[in-house]
C-alpha cells in the first residue's frame, strides 16, 4: 500500500464542511463573485451523500441542495442538485418552483497539508432561442471547502 493510499484510508469526509464557489468567465459581470455554503456529508466506503445550504454571497438559494458522489484516494466528485431552479439577476435571486434546479458537477482534490478540497465545477444546460432553437451552454467556476470548526 502506498503512502497516499494509507493517508486516504484515514480520510473520512463524514461531518460538516464550509466552502466557497467562485463564478467563472461565463458570468460576465458576476465573474469572480463568490457564494458561500455549508455542507453536511456522510461517507460509506467510497460513496458520499449529503445536504448543502447556501449561506451567503452572490446567487444564494434559500433552498437546500442534495449531494451524491464519490471519494477515491484524494479525488472527490459529486453532483449538487437543487430541488428548484434559481438564478441571479440584478443582485437578486429569482426562484422558479416549476423547474428542477441544475445538476452541478464538482470535482476536486484533497490537500492533506491544508486539509482542504479544491477544484472546478460545471453546469451544462440548454436554452431555447426564440422559444424553439435549442442552444447548449455551460457555466464554470472554482470551489474549495474545509471542515467546519464547531465552537462548543
Amino acid at each position: 500500500m502506498t503512502a497516499s493510499k494509507k493517508l486516504f484510508n484515514m480520510i473520512d469526509v463524514t461531518g460538516n464542511w464550509v466552502g466557497v464557489i467562485t463564478y467563472g468567465k461565463e458570468y460576465r459581470t458576476h465573474k469572480g463573485k463568490e457564494l458561500y455554503f455549508d455542507m453536511e456529508l456522510i461517507q460509506q466506503n467510497e460513496n458520499i451523500r449529503g445536504i448543502s445550504l447556501d449561506i451567503g454571497g452572490a446567487g444564494i438559494s434559500p433552498r437546500k441542495a442534495s449531494i451524491e458522489g464519490s471519494l477515491k484516494e484524494n479525488a472527490i466528485e459529486f453532483i449538487k442538485q437543487y430541488a428548484t431552479f434559481h438564478y441571479y439577476k440584478n443582485g437578486e435571486t429569482i426562484i422558479d418552483n416549476l423547474r428542477k434546479g441544475h445538476a452541478i458537477k464538482y470535482s476536486g482534490l484533497y490537500n492533506s497539508d491544508s486539509q482542504t478540497f479544491t477544484g472546478n465545477w460545471i453546469i451544462k444546460g440548454k436554452v431555447k432561442l426564440f422559444g424553439f432553437i435549442p442552444i447548449n451552454y455551460q457555466n464554470t467556476g472554482i470551489w474549495s471547502m474545509k471542515r467546519k470548526i464547531e465552537i462548543p
